[in-house]
């Protein structure tokens, strides 16, 4: 089947979805830490904001590589005509949290 054909990924996307939002609650959790690291729990929002791209993604057919990269990953939704959640510049921001504490 070629990619425009295959019918939506659904279960796929909401398994991202539902992962996402284990990563919020961390977020939270974390946040409300006392000895919380800023750091850490900005991986979690990380995590939370790549899992809803890929999501979207997955649910409009589009194929991506395995990646961290939230401004790639908004590339290839802007390319669609997909708005974007947050602004370019802000998801940038966040992508340095993916790599840095694995």
């Amino acid at each position: 089947m070629t990619q425009k054909n295959r019918p939506p990924r659904t279960e796929e996307a909401e398994y991202l979805l539902r992962l996402a939002g284990l990563d919020e609650k961390a977020f939270y959790a974390l946040l409300n830490a006392s000895e919380t690291l800023t750091t850490h729990a900005l991986f979690h929002v990380q995590q939370a904001v790549e899992k809803i791209l890929k999501a979207v993604l997955v649910s409009h057919n589009v194929v991506f590589r395995r990646t961290h990269d939230l401004v790639e990953l908004a590339d290839l939704l802007t390319a669609r005509g997909i708005d974007l959640p947050a602004p370019r510049e802000r998801l940038a921001s966040l992508s340095a949290y993916a790599v840095r504490f694995r």
